[in-house]
């Protein structure tokens, strides 16, 4: 979520979370950088005939991220059609399941037995659903073609209050790499919040390029690390902004601008104020006169208000410093 607290068709509100009022994005990571995004627009990003977190999935995945890759997910995307459709497209994919979208397969209830009981079912296709006792009962769903997901692989250790110590529990190897892979998108939203440009404006687009902002910084950290691992993101930051302070433009700053006396005009630019006047009318000096106006002009040789003008010219000057000057041919 990218705050925002204008008025946008597109603003969404989430009750209980950190940011409840903004932008929301769909972002897929790979270590907490960020591969690609899209905000989320609504209805529209709805494939027809699919739920929203299978048309996101789709959406970010299909024709992007190369064959074979392992993409992990939450609940809120995971179904068995979106595992079939990435199966097809060569796209590992693991993710927890909710109980509704399990299409009434015949899992057992788990929530009465001990932990570390395990129930896997796989069809021919190789979609396997394994639910595994935890604190609670958890549906794992992955497309992955390999037997060992099936297997129980190594012990994890959870906090036992019968014996008021950590215990060893059996954990299925699914269960394994769901934990080793997840928490991508929660790692860059944890890091882009640390330093989160805090400029608010009313401005409907300023989130979004808020948001490309923040996610430059820190993708670009990410890869800085592989060059100097000590560096956190708030001195990488503090580098980026001294940088920008400290160049050129921003240290000498804009040049003022400086009014031309007479030698300097007559070999260097006209002023931007000056009316472009024939050479053949300036310069012919016949019926030059003096006029003096009831309004104030721009003097066409220095560009200051005058109230006197070249009756032939039809342009301002300063009767006694312009314009002679004014009327007198380079040499």
């Amino acid at each position: 979520m990218e705050p925002y607290y204008g008025r946008h068709s597109i603003k969404q509100f989430i009750k209980g979370k950190p940011i409840r009022y903004g932008f929301k994005f769909w972002v897929l990571t790979t270590g907490g950088y960020v591969l690609k995004f899209m905000p989320y627009c609504g209805a529209g990003d709805k494939i027809e005939g699919k739920s929203l977190g299978s048309s996101v999935t789709e959406s970010l995945c299909l024709g992007y991220i190369p064959a074979n890759s392992t993409v992990y997910i939450d609940n809120f995307f995971n179904s068995l059609s979106l595992l079939q459709e990435l199966g097809k497209n060569k796209i590992n994919c693991i993710g927890t399941i909710r109980a509704d979208r399990i299409q009434k397969v015949s899992l057992q209830d788990l929530r009465n037995a001990i932990r570390g009981v395990t129930h896997t079912l796989q069809n021919p296709d190789y979609i396997t659903l394994t639910r595994w006792k935890d604190n609670n009962q958890v549906t794992i769903g992955t497309n992955v073609q390999s037997d060992d997901v099936c297997l129980t692989k190594g012990l994890c250790k959870r906090w036992s209050r019968q014996l008021h110590k950590h215990v060893d529990v059996d954990e299925p190897s699914v269960i394994h790499l769901y934990n080793q892979g997840m928490g991508g998108v929660d790692l860059f939203d944890n890091m882009r919040g640390l330093y989160r440009i805090r400029i608010r404006s009313r401005k409907w687009y300023w989130p979004l390029v808020r948001f490309c902002l923040n996610t430059a910084v820190v993708n670009s950290w990410l890869l800085y690390r592989y060059a100097y691992p000590s560096t956190s993101l708030l001195d990488y930051t503090r580098k980026i902004i001294l940088s920008r302070l400290t160049a050129p433009e921003y240290l000498n700053g804009p040049k003022p601008k400086r009014r031309l006396t007479a030698p300097e005009y007559l070999n260097g630019p006209k002023p931007k104020r000056s009316k472009n006047v024939l050479h053949e009318i300036r310069y012919d000096k016949i019926d030059h006169l003096i006029d003096q106006q009831n309004t104030q002009r721009r003097c066409a040789f220095c560009g200051k208000c005058a109230k006197f003008s070249c009756g032939k010219c039809n342009v301002g000057l300063h009767p006694k410093t312009c314009f002679r000057v004014y009327h007198t041919p380079p040499q």
